[in-house]
């Protein structure tokens, strides 16, 4: 080869080195990135876990708070029922007095 020929050749393996470099700054740069990218990742991971916890056991209260409410629904309703019957009672015994021309107590 002639002088020239390799003087280009050389101009162009120094291009070619200087595009190496950059690229392996780039990559040096994109394993950082993937490796905050995955950092990041196991914090929100970790994160929405708490969260989901925190979810769940406040659901929990919650069913537990309107199974309770449910159990006070239905003695309430019983009471009623009885209180009323009992109620009916005495008017149905009222009435049938009046009727009759019962004496008043």
């Amino acid at each position: 080869m002639d002088r020239e020929t390799t003087e280009r050749f050389d101009v162009i393996d120094q291009r070619f080195g200087a595009v190496d470099r950059r690229f392996d700054g780039v990559d040096r740069r994109l394993d950082t990135m993937d490796r905050k990218v995955d950092e990041k990742f196991e914090e929100s991971k970790r994160y929405f876990g708490v969260l989901a916890e925190r979810l769940e056991s406040m659901v929990g209260l919650i069913a537990e708070g309107h199974h309770r409410l449910e159990g006070q629904l239905h003695e309430f309703r019983a009471w009623t029922e009885t209180a009323v019957g009992k109620l009916d009672q005495r008017v149905m015994r009222l009435e049938s007095r009046r009727r009759r021309g019962g004496s008043r107590r």
